[in-house]
């Protein structure tokens, strides 16, 4: 999937095998990803311009993924985010450095499909790699 080749993308949530299984979809798909467990090592480790986009759970210890997305958007401003949760409800007022919501079980293709249209300029076509075909 070379449209994906060299599009950069962090993971940041701090269930392991969730966030292991969504790194290989990603990197099969031509991802380049950074897999995170802690919110704030994210944080703290995060260069601005090193990612295009960043796939964030909400429920994580220390610091939400909402709270993340605002760390994140005051350091790269042009950087994408998705909040990918299970959370059953996110308050309104806390989305707002967030660029989309998708929940869990709307399932990875989902995930893929609204990454691809949010890197992907306007008027370009947009290929989604499916999750069951990598």
């Amino acid at each position: 999937h070379a449209l994906n080749e060299g599009r950069r993308v962090l993971c940041v949530d701090d269930a392991q095998a969730g966030l292991f299984l969504r790194t290989s979809i990603l990197e099969n798909c031509g991802y380049e990803v950074t897999a995170v467990t802690d919110a704030r090592k994210a944080a703290e480790s995060f260069q601005p311009g090193s990612q295009e986009l960043a796939v964030l759970d909400y429920q994580m210890p220390e610091m939400t993924g909402a709270e993340l997305a605002g760390y994140l958007r005051r350091k790269s401003p042009s950087l994408k985010i998705i909040l990918f949760t299970g959370a059953v409800h996110v308050p309104q007022n806390e989305l707002k450095y967030i660029d989309l919501v998708i929940h869990k079980l709307q399932g990875v293709d989902t995930l893929l499909a609204a990454m691809e249209s949010l890197l992907t300029p306007a008027g370009e076509p947009t290929t989604t790699c499916p999750a069951g075909q990598v």
